[in-house]
């Protein structure tokens, strides 16, 4: 990230060049989140991520078809994504969002491969345990 940039800005960088990616770019650029988390847990910050980032990923994972339908390298995207969305603070930032992700993880169950079922479900136990 350019120290010129702000950190608002770098988010919706990344959602505007996932928006029109490939997917191999897209899977590096989930990677570089993904191994990044300690930006997206910057208080000012995490309300951008949601922002920016989250529509994309919500967008991403809800146009999927069933596991067994989907390419390996399109699996592994996704697998991305889920660990992003389960390494995301539950804290009162993320409540504007639990309703639309409580939705997306049920549906996830359904159609998605196994491994990444235990990650939804983990999202889900995560949301329950956090906003009783």
């Amino acid at each position: 990230m350019d120290h010129n940039e702000s950190v608002s800005n770098y988010f919706e960088g990344y959602a505007r060049r996932f928006a029109r990616a490939d997917l191999a770019t897209r899977i590096k650029l989930g990677s570089e989140i993904r191994d990044n988390m300690e930006i997206i847990h910057i208080p000012n910050e995490y309300k951008n991520f949601l922002k920016y980032l989250f529509p994309v990923f919500y967008n991403i994972l809800r146009d999927g078809t069933k596991a067994e339908n989907v390419d390996p390298i399109q699996n592994k995207l996704r697998n991305i994504i889920l660990e992003i969305l389960n390494r995301l603070q539950f804290n009162d930032l993320l409540k504007q969002v639990v309703p639309n992700l409580l939705k997306l993880t049920y549906y996830l169950l359904e159609i998605e491969n196994e491994e990444n079922a235990l990650i939804c479900l983990r999202i889900i136990m995560e949301i329950h345990k956090s906003y009783r």
